[in-house]
C-alpha cells in the first residue's frame, strides 16, 4: 500500500517533462499578485523593536492569537 501511494502521488506531483521556463512564466502570469513589487520590498526590512512592541500591545489579553493556544501573555513574558 505504501509503494502504491508513493507511486500515485509521485506521478501526480511530478513536473511534466515538456515544461520549460517560458511555459512556467506564462502560467504564473495568470495568477494575481497580492503584493505589489514596491510594497513587497518593505516586507524584507528588519523588524524594529518599536514595531514589535506596538504589535504585542495591539493584541487583546486572555485571547489566543493562533491555533497553538498560547495567549499574548506568553509572548509578553519572553519579550520583557
Amino acid at each position: 500500500m505504501a509503494n502504491l501511494g508513493i507511486t500515485h502521488f509521485g506521478r501526480l506531483f511530478k513536473a511534466p517533462l515538456e515544461a520549460n521556463l517560458a511555459k512556467i512564466i506564462k502560467v504564473a502570469g495568470h495568477f494575481p499578485r497580492y503584493v505589489h513589487h514596491d510594497t513587497g520590498e518593505g516586507l524584507l526590512n528588519l523588524v524594529t523593536m518599536g514595531e514589535l512592541e506596538a504589535t504585542i500591545k495591539w493584541f487583546k489579553r486572555d485571547k489566543s492569537p493562533g491555533p497553538n493556544g498560547w495567549s499574548i501573555e506568553f509572548y509578553i513574558a519572553f519579550f520583557t
